[in-house]
């Protein structure tokens, strides 16, 4: 466009001309590059022409025109090429701007995993202490459970024992024969002594259990009355914890069920 406005040029001008037409690469137009070559060397004839020369100098109509024309496809490949390079950018912008958002989104559901990976150890964390917890809890449970199971059974142990034993003591007391001493008798009298009865009970007793019914005297069925109801009243005692102690083990039974 300067050419149109301004035919009078310098040398240096049509100089930059000429590299402007051999440079192709740099300049491209649909010109052919053998018409561009012809129109530069033909400046740079026009140049060497006037290097002796100062001041602008006057370039011939037809050559202007031919030149004017090349630089102008020039300018217009130039200018497509520009917008086509703004269009790149602005695309390769628009997807640096997706990738950001895609990156934040990804980032963002990251943190979100992150949290509720963070929400699950925690919940966990308190699942396993519940556990250990309940599991202590049971424990306690089982074992409080078991010592009053293992009470109720020796109650119900010493019951069996004592009736037993004043059982065994009334069938002694009706036909025990003189001089007899079996290991019945041995049996209650070591019951009688492990229980705390006194010794003179205890002689009193033996001695009447060496006689038969009929040779026994009046103090050897006193005596003999005195240990058959002290053996009752053993049997009744041990009955009574019994039934005391069992509303405690049946409980602890289902507690033990419960605790599971």
């Amino acid at each position: 466009p300067a050419l149109q406005k301004m035919p009078r040029k310098t040398p240096s001008d049509l100089e930059f001309v000429a590299a402007v037409l051999a440079d192709s690469a740099e300049y491209p137009s649909g010109t052919a590059a053998s018409m561009r070559s012809m129109l530069a060397t033909g400046l740079s004839d026009i140049v060497s022409a006037l290097e002796d020369k100062t001041g602008e100098t006057e370039l011939p109509g037809e050559l202007l025109e031919l030149v004017r024309k090349v630089l102008q496809d020039a300018s217009a490949h130039c200018l497509t090429g520009l917008k086509q390079r703004e269009a790149d950018a602005a695309a390769a912008l628009a997807q640096c701007e997706a990738s950001d958002a895609a990156r934040d989104l990804a980032s963002a559901a990251l943190e979100e995993k992150m949290a509720q990976l963070q929400g699950l150890k925690t919940e966990l964390a308190a699942a396993k202490a519940a556990e250990k917890k309940e599991k202590c809890s049971y424990s306690e449970v089982q074992a409080t459970t078991q010592e009053i199971l293992d009470g109720h059974a020796a109650l119900q142990a010493q019951l069996t024992l004592s009736t037993r034993m004043a059982h065994a003591a009334r069938g002694l007391q009706a036909g025990l024969q003189a001089g007899e001493l079996s290991p019945t008798v041995e049996s209650v009298l070591e019951y009688l002594a492990e229980n705390g009865a006194e010794q003179a009970l205890q002689a009193a007793a033996r001695s009447a259990f060496e006689r038969s019914p009929a040779e026994r005297r009046p103090f050897d069925v006193v005596a003999l009355e005195a240990l058959v109801a002290n053996l009752a009243a053993y049997q009744a005692a041990a009955s009574e914890k019994v039934t005391l102690s069992t509303p405690s083990a049946e409980q602890a039974r289902a507690e033990v069920l419960g605790a599971w």
